[in-house]
């Protein structure tokens, strides 16, 4: 699942999403924390959803959070 801030982001729709948020929110920074049995593919298309919504992939830190 992926959520922004606590807003559960239905599949395809991040790109809008995150456009939306950049124009609600302006000058909030975002962070990106994945879960470590997130596959690689879906961590990318994640990155590709940033760049295409305008957000440099530099200013979103990323983290792995260790599910226990």
């Amino acid at each position: 699942n992926i959520t922004l801030d606590s807003l559960k982001v239905p599949d395809g729709l991040l790109e809008s999403y995150l456009a939306a948020y950049q124009t609600q929110n302006p000058g909030r920074k975002l962070e990106l924390e994945a879960d470590k049995s997130v596959p690689l593919e879906r961590l990318l298309k994640v990155w590709e959803s940033l760049t295409k919504a305008g957000i440099p992939i530099k200013d979103v830190p990323a983290r792995i959070k260790v599910s226990k």
